[in-house]
């Protein structure tokens, strides 16, 4: 009589970002990718040591090889430590990622700085411009 040899393998999750940066209102999904494990590893994501469970905001998933965390339309109050648990009967492996959600005030700030780089840098174009040709006269139309 031939015996079944079943090997069990303590999960290992791949390397992800420890942090991730958003701005409040958007979608975040965090991965939590399972590279080995046997049996397979079941998924279970906790915030700030809370155990996580599905709500309209929050959405778990796992699949064949990990699985995910979705927060829809995040707020500050979503920020904190998330943390993805591998568990089978070989042990557990852990990922842990930080979330910074920006309040639209940082929105604004990026914007301001965003239009004042564009600014400046079409003001050097324009001195260049016109330190180059001393002797051309250019319309401000022309070089925008």
């Amino acid at each position: 009589m031939l015996g079944v040899v079943v090997v069990v393998v303590k999960p290992l999750i791949a390397y992800a970002s420890p942090s991730v940066e958003t701005l409040e209102g958007r979608d975040v999904k965090l991965m939590c990718v399972v590279l080995l494990g046997n049996p397979t590893p079941v998924i279970t994501w906790y915030k700030m040591g809370e155990r996580l469970t599905n709500r309209d905001d929050v959405a778990s998933g796992n699949n064949g090889n990990g699985g995910h965390l979705s927060l829809n339309d995040v707020t500050t109050a979503d920020e904190g430590e998330y943390t993805c648990v591998a568990s089978n009967a070989g042990g557990n492996a852990t990922q842990t990622t930080q979330l910074d959600v920006h309040g639209m005030h940082c929105q604004s700030h990026h914007l301001a700085g965003l239009l004042l780089e564009n600014v400046l840098r079409l003001l050097g174009t324009l001195c260049r411009t016109l330190s180059n040709a001393a002797h051309t006269v250019y319309l401000l139309s022309d070089v925008i």
